[in-house]
């Protein structure tokens, strides 16, 4: 039976639990990280001159995999719009 193309196929039991696992250990490493960097500012291992040009590394990062994103949600919206739809041909 096809599927029209508004229409979500579920998830098998074994796919969501992977699919959670992965973003909790996304999140996971995320926060990981964050104590890591203010350890290690605590420490006082970074000076004022090192974490300037770091964050602004970080920053253009963060701004290119958000146009990524969005690059890839617009083309996923366009092939969703050019697929036909199920139920009219039905």
């Amino acid at each position: 039976m096809a599927k029209s193309k508004n229409q979500e196929i579920p998830a098998t039991g074994i796919e969501k639990a992977k699919n959670e696992k992965n973003a909790i250990h996304y999140q996971f490493e995320k926060e990981r990280n964050r104590v890591a960097a203010y350890d290690a500012l605590e420490k006082g291992s970074f000076s004022q001159e090192e974490l300037g040009p770091r964050i602004r590394k970080l920053q253009s990062r963060k701004n290119e995999l958000e146009s990524a994103r969005q690059q890839m949600n617009c083309s996923i919206q366009s092939k969703l719009d050019e697929a036909p739809d199920v139920e009219k041909i039905e």
